[in-house]
């Protein structure tokens, strides 16, 4: 008996020494491994070479490759993960913050509401102003500009921020922001408070706890409320978005619904809540032959929630674009992207019908983002063009109130 108990512990550090072997090899067994998230530097072949050689080089890179390559390597790094954030709180994020109750925010974001400006208000005021014009040009001109502020998580849950982040700084981006807009008397829709009055009675996540901007359901409000907005302002009897029949499910890390938690590369979840997912439709009933406007939104990653539902090629034209930080042109139909500087914008502007401008005011980080280098030859361009009067709008420039949609 105690023969035989000996060699068992004998076996058993052999079989966990060559289980690596066992597991690299697909002869014996053939592991799929799911591939870590988040980006990496690529590391590429370096060339044999004599002076590669001698210095060591090409051997230190075909070791590197050879540990980059190893099958098992993501989910000793998962492991790894998993226990320095169950046990340390440690993420191997940069920009992670783990707040109050595992809420995750981001650093740059948190610091800008509490502590840093990093706009300078001079020239924050300068833009804005500049703006105000542009948007009076564009409605003498009949086209429809709407500025949005999606609220950041930051904003939206600053009560689970950590302690050093909770105070609110009177003079940040957002309100030097808002303020601008007031001043210069820009019709714009500031989110915050139409967000937090949805999430006082919503059943589902409306931004979730392990994600950086809002969840699909929650940008939904904004995508319907965006919709209203172009066919009343455009007067155009254009076809209605409705919801298929709803179902929940945890949150989809490939819709972006936890997209912190999936760069944390972790084995367990951490979110274990249910999200509320569901299809979209189109009812044309009365608008067959309606027609569809180009449609020009500036703006940055927030704007994905609303692109995401895949849905706005049977409202917007083709040719409609999403300019990401001024720079780079995503389309409404399947092409390739390409540069801003790719474009005729003066001529874009000058076709389009509708200017979205959508930004949260805690990533106003470099703000423009370039557009004010464009702005003046843009309203010169539009000057060209004839007045026209918009169509008669219903609700002129008063933000959205209650809820366009009840999907639950």
């Amino acid at each position: 008996m105690k023969r035989r108990v000996k060699n068992i512990l004998f076996i058993i550090p052999i079989l966990l020494l060559g289980f690596p072997f066992f597991f690299e090899s697909d002869v014996f067994i053939d592991v799929k491994v799911k591939p870590l998230d988040g980006a990496f530097k690529k590391l590429d072949s370096l060339e044999f070479s004599s002076e590669n050689w001698y210095s060591k080089k090409w051997q230190t890179n075909r070791e590197e490759l050879q540990k980059k390559n190893i099958k098992i390597r993501p989910s000793i790094i998962r492991l790894k993960h998993e226990m320095d954030y169950r046990v340390f709180r440690e993420t191997h994020m940069a920009d992670l913050i783990v707040g109050k109750e595992d809420y995750f925010f981001s650093n740059s974001w948190a610091k800008s509401r509490s502590k840093i400006t990093t706009v300078k208000p001079e020239l924050m005021k300068s833009h804005v102003k500049k703006l105000g014009e542009l948007h009076d040009l564009l409605r003498q001109k009949g086209k429809h500009c709407r500025i949005f502020l999606p609220p950041s998580k930051e904003e939206i849950f600053a009560e689970y921020l950590p302690e050093k982040y909770a105070e609110e700084n009177p003079k940040n981006d957002y309100n030097n922001y808002t303020n601008a807009l007031k001043e210069n008397n820009i019709p714009h829709w500031d989110l915050l408070d139409y967000y937090k009055n949805i999430m006082d009675t919503a059943k589902y996540p409306i931004y979730s706890k392990t994600s950086v901007h809002w969840t699909k359901y929650g940008a939904s409000y904004t995508l319907f409320n965006l919709l209203k907005d172009v066919r009343e302002n455009l007067n155009i009897n254009a076809p209605r978005l409705k919801v298929r029949v709803p179902y929940t499910e945890k949150a989809k890390i490939k819709a972006g619904d936890a997209d912190f938690e999936k760069t944390l590369n972790l084995m367990s979840r951490i979110d274990t809540s249910d999200f509320l997912y569901f299809h979209y439709k189109v009812d044309r009933r009365g608008a067959e032959n309606a027609y569809k406007p180009k449609v020009i939104t500036i703006g940055d990653s927030y704007y994905w929630g609303v692109k995401g539902s895949w849905m706005l090629h049977h409202f917007f034209q083709e040719e409609s674009m999403f300019l990401y930080y001024y720079n780079t042109v995503f389309f409404n139909k399947n092409v390739p992207i390409v540069n801003i500087k790719k474009l005729d914008i003066v001529e874009e502007f000058k076709s389009a019908d509708v200017i979205f401008f959508i930004n949260s005011p805690h990533n106003l980080l470099n703000f423009p983002f370039g557009f004010d280098k464009d702005i003046d030859k843009i309203m010169a361009g539009l000057r060209e063009l004839p007045d026209k009067p918009l169509g008669e709008v219903k609700n002129k420039f008063a933000p959205p109130s209650g809820t366009p949609f009840n999907p639950e």
